[in-house]
């Protein structure tokens, strides 16, 4: 599950900056049951790419990975000979046994910045509107291609044919890129901005919402480190009804310089304060390096480019949330390629007591989301 900080981060620009090339996705996200590790993902993922450049030049789209397809959702159209941006007609899947790219309904609002998710099985839902309907993605939020910030939030409903969107409640206040998980048939929305003028204003608002019973979002809390597009994933308690929520990095733009600049941290919210406690830094985060949660382990890695060949994944370092320590990328097995030299590493934590207290049950399965995000 990987967290990448590279592309298509924030509002969009003047259309004289566009270049005539298929751009790279905004957001990859792939089902916690899915059985392939970070290169997989990679490697499937420039699949994909291959074939939509055949097709046409669309982006700041996501992509989402399951077993049988691969789906290619939201964006724009870039026309390069009048110039303009347009919105999609039609969205795609993927199928991974013919190589081939098949039409389906576009994200009806065509939103690009927005927040994404995948939830962990498929959901029956029993209120009327919403019968013998199962959700699978979640699309919060996001922007127009005028950079307006919207409130809409769907549900893509993937199986083999005539994948729909459904209409979900919209969230109380705009805003772009929020963080975004889903566990046990609730949303979890956590930070983002707005856009007000030409500034993006990050916040901190955590909203969940249980599907698809809720009529509206529920506030939660305010994480006090204000963040866009950090890493959210959930780790089930002792019982159904108890859950840790982790945030990890995430942007925040200077109010003086309006440059981006990370937020290297990572926080779980306490549910007995309902209060956001600060867990660990994340040492020597770059803005070239991704995030992933799999399993009981925070990584930072990086991707690395080869001519000629697919890009690798390499895990620089980890952190264990059982043990609460930092290991560097070489002792850790999950790495899949020759490391290359790397900067020191930092010191972790000053970890609190409150947060030493929280129940220490972590799920073998794979919870969080697989995402791409990046910059100006």
């Amino acid at each position: 599950m990987l967290c990448s900080l590279r592309r298509g981060f924030g509002q969009l620009n003047d259309i004289q900056h566009e270049t005539v090339k298929l751009g790279k996705p905004s957001l990859v996200i792939h089902s916690s049951t899915l059985e392939k590790n970070e290169n997989d993902i990679v490697t499937f993922t420039n699949y994909v790419l291959n074939e939509l450049a055949k097709t046409e030049l669309r982006k700041r789209f996501a992509i989402v990975h399951t077993e049988k397809y691969i789906y290619i959702v939201g964006g724009y159209i870039y026309d390069p000979q009048i110039p303009v941006r347009r919105k999609a007609l039609h969205d795609y899947k993927y199928d991974i046994q013919t190589g081939k790219l098949i039409p389906i309904q576009a994200l009806p609002n065509g939103a690009v910045c927005f927040g994404l998710c995948c939830d962990e099985n498929y959901i029956y839902a029993s209120m009327k509107e919403y019968e013998n309907m199962f959700f699978h993605a979640f699309v919060v939020g996001g922007n127009t291609l005028d950079n307006k910030v919207l409130t809409d939030c769907y549900g893509l409903m993937l199986k083999n044919s005539n994948e729909t969107w459904i209409k979900l409640p919209d969230l109380p206040a705009p805003t772009s890129e929020p963080g975004v998980g889903v566990h046990n048939n609730t949303l979890h929305c956590i930070g983002g901005y707005d856009i007000l003028g030409n500034k993006s204003i990050a916040h901190g608002e955590y909203l969940t919402l249980r599907y698809p019973q809720d009529k509206q979002w529920r506030y939660v809390s305010q994480i006090d480190t204000v963040r866009a597009l950090p890493l959210v994933f959930i780790i089930p308690g002792n019982s159904i009804n108890e859950q840790n929520v982790y945030v990890a990095g995430g942007f925040n733009v200077n109010s003086h310089t309006h440059k981006t600049y990370i937020v290297p941290d990572l926080q779980v919210f306490n549910q007995m304060t309902q209060r956001w406690q600060r867990v660990t830094t994340i040492p020597d985060l770059e803005l070239s390096h991704a995030l992933s949660f799999n399993n009981d382990k925070l990584h930072i890695s990086e991707i690395i480019e080869l001519p000629n060949e697919l890009p690798m994944t390499n895990i620089l370092r980890s952190f264990d949330l059982q043990k609460l320590i930092w290991t560097n990328g070489k002792d850790n097995n999950d790495n899949k390629r020759i490391k290359i030299p790397e900067k020191p590493l930092q010191s972790s934590s000053n970890l609190s007591s409150d947060v030493k207290k929280i129940p220490n049950i972590l799920a073998k399965t794979k919870i969080s989301t697989l995402k791409f995000a990046a910059f100006f």
